[in-house]
């Protein structure tokens, strides 16, 4: 059984195949089995041209996607979850595509941002905040070969140009689709400024 709007559809779909004699591609519709149960499928229609030229027939073919739609939504719900809980993470959490361009931050993260650059967020490049650019290199080496970076300390400078020190965790996911860095960022700056003033004035930049 299809539901009324499908069913329409799918006569407005034959129609079109008798005025143009051409094949429509696939798409999606819903039906309900003897159970009561949907059913989601992909179909198309593929006119029988006779000896006159006329379409005389039309062929429905279609294959059920039921089970590819519901694995959909499963990982969009379960992607959205993420999303919850990483927006309500204390700790600023990004998702960051090759490019350097962001595809997900929360407010923790853009706390930090707020402090190093006046730019939109939507228009920053991570690799614009590190003291030395030569560093997120050094990090992404690692990451290829390792598959995850733990507690690493980075240091960026913010925009007095004074530094701001961050320990970092980053792991490869695929998220929406799409191959992400999943970084999570905490602030140790005041840490690091105890530990190297009592290094006797002895200091190290980059990545630790």
């Amino acid at each position: 059984m299809l539901f009324r709007s499908h069913a329409a559809r799918s006569q407005s779909r034959d129609r079109e195949v008798l005025a143009t004699g051409q094949i429509v591609g696939f798409y999606e519709e819903t039906l309900i089995d003897a159970q009561g149960r949907r059913r989601e499928w992909l179909t198309t229609k593929v006119p029988i041209i006779g000896d006159l030229g006329e379409v005389s027939h039309i062929v429905t073919a279609g294959y059920e996607v039921s089970d590819l739609k519901r694995a959909e939504r499963e990982v969009r719900e379960r992607e959205q979850q993420i999303r919850s809980l990483l927006e309500s993470s204390p700790i600023g959490v990004t998702m960051t595509r090759r490019d350097g361009s962001l595809k997900f931050w929360n407010a923790r993260y853009l706390e930090y941002v707020n402090r190093l650059t006046t730019k939109p967020i939507e228009k920053i490049d991570v690799r614009d905040f590190y003291r030395n650019p030569g560093d997120r290199e050094a990090v992404i080496a690692e990451l290829k070969q390792n598959g995850k970076v733990r507690d690493i300390e980075i240091e960026c400078v913010d925009m007095q140009g004074d530094p701001l020190w961050v320990s970092s965790s980053l792991d490869q996911i695929e998220f929406e689709g799409e191959r992400v860095t999943l970084g999570w960022f905490y602030e140790v700056t005041d840490r690091k400024s105890t530990r190297l003033n009592s290094s006797h004035g002895y200091i190290s930049y980059g990545v630790f």
